[in-house]
């Protein structure tokens, strides 16, 4: 699951993360340089067979990832709100892909503690 939550990452983080009227804005062009960096650690920590270092890769791939994604969600909306673009300007999969690789990385870091292999 940990590859499967970096393939999500790291193909959000290259993927539009708004989709406007006039065009999409990507991930690399932002915060996505940062998930996709963290998604190539997450990588790494999938290979090392130690359940440690595994909970470890998860805890710190997936909150940062998380706290982007829930921080670029944040500014969407407030810029949606100030400018009354509400039908132009949506989150892209992108964002959402990351999201949910966040969340899949997160949720294994979570059952590699409480269950054991």
């Amino acid at each position: 699951m940990m590859i499967v939550g970096a393939l999500c990452v790291l193909i959000g983080s290259m993927l539009p993360w708004v989709r406007t009227a006039a065009g999409n804005l990507p991930g690399y062009g932002g915060a996505g340089v940062l998930t996709a960096a963290l998604g190539m650690l997450l990588f790494s920590g999938a290979v090392i067979p130690h359940r440690v270092s595994a909970i470890a890769h998860c805890v710190v791939v997936g909150v940062p990832v998380a706290a982007i994604v829930a921080w670029q969600s944040v500014k969407l909306g407030q810029t949606v709100a100030s400018t009354d673009a509400w039908w132009q300007v949506w989150a892209g999969e992108g964002l959402v892909l990351a999201g949910a690789g966040a969340v899949v990385v997160l949720v294994t870091a979570w059952r590699l503690y409480r269950e054991p292999f």
